[in-house]
Formats: structure tokens, sequence, C-alpha cells
């Protein structure tokens, strides 16, 4: 699972608009909780039963928007800072970012404070970096957390490498799935809430069909 999926569902148009209804449901609840089930209205001298129930629909729309804003809160709390906030190098670099910001977002995805070292399923990811990144050719895995972590520091290092467009995309391919449990979570919730849409989306279809025919 990646953490691009569940940005893609948070830009996406449904799930930005979803907000509404955790507002206007309760608000509506709310008012029709103080009216009769059903009110019989007469008009030309007919009688028109109205329902002052909440409607179905309605109900699965506030279901949808609570499952999208956790799955939001989700992404917005775990989701590597450099692949939430940027999408691109120059996006990067525009934001006055360096090298060593980039060595700040792969220690905080790789180091683990309580151990304290570095975490085992990044070890070969973090050899890998500090080989073409970090000009430590010579580094060797069982060094990373003595002396490798060091060099995320070196404010040296990164004024003076000219390598940040490569190393960029690497920690964003990292960053994308980095925390899985999390990344699980916020894709299983805007999948949750997709249902409930779809769900009415199939209801209107329905009812247009059975209507028409």
């Amino acid at each position: 699972m990646k953490w691009s999926y569940s940005r893609s569902l948070a830009e996406s148009k449904v799930v930005k608009s979803s907000y509404v209804w955790l507002f206007i449901v309760p608000i509506a609840a709310r008012m029709m909780s103080s009216l009769d089930n059903i009110i019989d209205l007469t008009i030309f001298g007919g009688s028109i039963q109205i329902a002052t129930t909440l409607p179905f629909s309605w109900q699965l729309l506030f279901m949808a928007a609570c499952f999208f804003t956790v799955a939001n809160i989700i992404y917005s709390l775990f989701c590597p800072e450099i692949f939430k906030e940027y999408r691109s190098y120059s996006e990067f670099r525009d934001d006055s970012k360096t090298l060593l910001q980039i060595h700040s977002a792969m220690k905080n995805m790789v180091w683990s404070n309580k151990k304290p070292g570095v975490k085992p399923e990044y070890i070969k990811y973090l050899s890998s970096y500090f080989k073409y990144y970090c000009a430590s050719p010579n580094m060797e895995e069982g060094d990373l957390d003595e002396k490798g972590i060091a060099l995320f520091d070196n404010m040296e290092l990164a004024n003076k490498t000219n390598i940040s467009n490569n190393a960029f995309y690497f920690s964003q391919a990292l960053a994308n799935k980095h925390n899985q449990p999390a990344v699980i979570s916020a894709v299983l919730c805007y999948g949750i809430g997709l249902l409930f849409v779809g769900i009415i989306a199939l209801q209107n279809i329905v009812y247009v069909i059975q209507t028409v025919g």
C-alpha cells in the first residue's frame, strides 16, 4: 500500500465535498426530531403525508463523511511531510529546501528512538542512500548506527553535494511506503467511505430505472 493512493483520494472532489454533510445531517436530524414522524397536509382538498425521518441516503452520506474525515486525519498525521507537501523536486527546491531537509526526512523515517538505532527494515535502504547521496561508498551496514546517522546532520555535506534531485526522489519513494499500518488504515477508511457513496449512487440508478420502466 502507498500514500499516493490516499493523496489522490484526499484531493478528489468526492472527499472534499463530503465535509458539508458532517454539518448538514446533524442539524437536519435535530430539527426533524422535534416533529412527528408523519405530518398530514391537506392541499386543494387532498391529503398528503410527509415523512419527517432522515432519508437513508443522508445517513449514508454522513457515515461516508465520517470515514473520509478519519482517513484525512490519518493521512495528515502519519504521511511523511516530504511526500505529502511536495509533488516534484522543483516544488521542493522552490520552497528553499536543500539536501539537509532530505537528510532530515530520511532520518525521521529510518531512525527508531525506542531502540535507539536504525529500524531493521530500513537498513538496506539507508545503506544505499549513504552510498549514493552522502559520499560514503565504504559505509558498512554495521556502521550505520554509530557513524552513519551523524551524516544526516552534516550541514557542510548538504551544502556541497550536488545530488539533491535524485536524493529527493529516493526519499519520496521510501516515504510513499512508510508506516504501512497507517497507510492501510487510511486507505481502508477511504474505501469504506467510497462504498457508502457507491451504495447511494446504485440506489439512484435503480430508482431511475424503475421510474422510467
